[in-house]
């Protein structure tokens, strides 16, 4: 069983040297729910609209929060 955050999401590459990298940014999770496959997260993204989704251990996407990101309506800045 794994955590799947809901919510506003970029997916996209970074390059580091000459290693590339799948990215996932995060800037706002509106839920997490936890389901035993990807095909459950992705049946419950359709059935209730809720957007993009990520597990939250994902085995080749790195996950990026953005420094700003919303937690289920609070604010989670990136302390100095």
């Amino acid at each position: 069983m794994r955590d799947y955050y809901f919510g506003n999401m970029e997916f996209g590459k970074a390059t580091i040297g000459t290693q590339e990298f799948e990215i996932c940014l995060i800037h706002e999770i509106d839920e997490v729910k936890q389901f035993d496959t990807m095909e459950e997260a992705e049946e419950y993204a359709q059935e209730n609209d809720t957007g993009d989704y990520i597990a939250s251990a994902h085995d080749s996407i790195e996950i990026v929060f953005a420094e700003c990101c919303i937690w289920n309506g609070s604010l989670n800045r990136k302390e100095d």
